[in-house]
């Protein structure tokens, strides 16, 4: 299993879809990261899943924050 099938990745592309402008859902999807990373600093296993995930594109993620327009 990967990172984007965990419940956490599908909680954070919500998150991110549901924030307006890209800059503040990007800064929504690093935080989302580094919760992530804090949640799971004792677990090889799961940063290496992270890992492995950030070194390939993760369309959804990116397209929830070039989605969002700017804010009127």
């Amino acid at each position: 299993m990967g990172f984007t099938d965990l419940p956490e990745y599908q909680a954070l592309v919500t998150a991110v879809t549901a924030t307006k402008g890209a800059e503040e859902s990007g800064t929504v999807a690093l935080n989302g990261l580094g919760a992530y990373i804090e949640a799971n600093k004792a677990n090889p296993a799961a940063l290496q899943t992270l890992a492995d995930t950030l070194q390939k594109p993760t369309v959804d993620l990116a397209a929830a924050i070039a989605a969002n327009p700017i804010p009127a």
